[in-house]
């Protein structure tokens, strides 16, 4: 399915399911698995059913935090 709405507009509409990850990424909350925190200051998430990390930017990576915090 390709869909035509920006990330920003996607973003706002499902905010209750759905947080920005990265400038290119969402990701569904309810997904999340664990957030990794790297000396370096690069931080990698793992969702749940998926091998593969995702990367977390640096501006995105508060919000995430918060998130899990609270969850």
């Amino acid at each position: 399915m390709i869909l035509e709405e920006s990330l920003k507009s996607l973003e706002q509409e499902f905010s209750a399911d759905f947080i920005r990850v990265h400038r290119n990424a969402l990701v569904n909350r309810r997904y999340i698995r664990q957030l990794e925190r790297h000396n370096d200051g690069t931080s990698l998430l793992w969702l749940q059913g998926v091998e593969i990390p995702l990367e977390v930017s640096r501006r995105q990576g508060s919000e995430l935090k918060r998130f899990l915090k609270e969850k």
